[in-house]
């Protein structure tokens, strides 16, 4: 790639990459989105007790037995229009109105992060550091650029407690054969977030220098933040179990100031079902999320379902906002490595505009 071109592309990428949350009205932007639920349709409210429990649900804190340290997460999100940037950019030549055209109807997304955790029975930890570009063009007619640069660190602290119910079976692990229990939770953050997400028509981003880009998303600040949340985990038998679970995250939205924007509040609920086949276990979930936002119904819609085998194996597929999700991890006792795509509708409303997104994630982990 020549220097002209180089220019070119890091200029849009984060011109874009600080108005993804803003400019696309209809995405959910969430602080933090694990690769097992994305490729289970984003459905994890009510099932929820792993170390993504810390922020999807802090009740999924009170299940948490021995300890897990998740030293470093390493995730990647890219859109299917990034991986084929080269062949959009090979014939851009300049930086002019023209050229944009080359950019019209693309969704260059990407989505790097790092994350720690730690967890122990009724608590939760975990360091994150999310970083998002993206660069979004349309409407040859009308047209407009929406781009993006953001970057969220912080640390968020969960713990848990429950009630158990129901008769107990002697000791050891067939004491809980037939008990259920429910959930509570509570969660606080603390976060620093950069930039943020911005529209412009191609005449004016053409007329802007690169200094004059990065003072529109060099806006800093922090914040704190509260996450709330419930579970009930009815058990039917020895081997089958429903899960129910609400939870509002970040009460109230998280500002930060300074140009940089906000984490906004998101209210959801969901059920599951969970069953022993002997062979492994099956996980039927489904959420409504975003319940507080004036969005499309279908976009609150998500549905997903997990295969865990033996072989430290699982099997994802889901329905996020009616889109097909699916994906894949293999568990070898200190490492773990997870394989999800997904759909992401970026319009308003559900059906116009769906972007297809690849995600890989490598979890370097140890329990005792």
């Amino acid at each position: 790639m020549t220097k002209v071109k180089q220019g070119i592309f890091f200029n849009l990428a984060f011109v874009f990459l600080s108005h993804a949350s803003s400019a696309h009205a209809g995405v959910e932007r969430e602080l933090y989105r694990g690769i097992e639920p994305l490729a289970m349709g984003n459905a994890y409210i009510a099932i929820a007790d792993d170390e993504h429990a810390i922020f999807y649900n802090p009740a999924g804190v009170a299940a948490y037995s021995g300890m897990k340290l998740h030293y470093l997460t390493l995730q990647a999100t890219t859109s299917e229009d990034a991986l084929n940037l080269r062949d959009t950019l090979k014939d851009v030549k300049d930086f002019s109105g023209a050229d944009l055209n080359q950019f019209m109807g693309k969704n260059i997304y990407g989505n790097p992060n790092a994350s720690a955790s730690l967890t122990v029975p009724h608590f939760g930890i975990a360091a994150i550091y999310d970083a998002e570009v993206a660069l979004y063009a349309k409407n040859q007619s009308f047209p407009k650029i929406e781009y993006g640069y953001q970057r969220t660190s912080g640390v968020q602290a969960a713990f848990g407690f429950s009630t158990q119910q129901g008769r107990k079976r002697g000791y050891g692990r067939r004491n809980s054969d037939f008990m259920s229990e429910w959930r509570f939770g509570a969660a606080g953050k603390y976060l620093v977030r950069r930039g943020g997400y911005r529209v412009l028509t191609p005449i004016q981003l053409a007329s802007m220098n690169s200094e004059q880009i990065r003072s529109m998303v060099d806006g800093k600040g922090s914040g704190y933040g509260f996450d709330l949340g419930v579970q009930r985990f009815h058990r039917i038998s020895p081997r089958s179990a429903l899960h129910f679970g609400a939870a509002y995250t970040n009460i109230g939205d998280i500002a930060f100031g300074d140009g940089a924007d906000a984490v906004k509040s998101g209210v959801g609920a969901g059920v599951g079902w969970s069953q022993d086949l002997g062979i492994g276990i099956a996980t039927l979930a489904y959420d409504m999320r975003q319940i507080n936002a004036q969005a499309d119904w279908r976009k609150m819609q998500h549905v997903g379902l997990r295969f865990s085998f033996p072989l430290l194996i699982d099997l994802y597929a889901g329905m996020n906002q009616t889109y097909l999700t699916y994906g894949a991890s293999v568990d070898i006792w200190l490492l773990k490595v997870t394989a999800a795509s997904y759909r992401e509708e970026v319009g308003v409303v559900s059906a116009i505009d769906p972007e297809r997104r690849y995600s890989i994630r490598v979890d370097f982990k140890f329990g005792l």
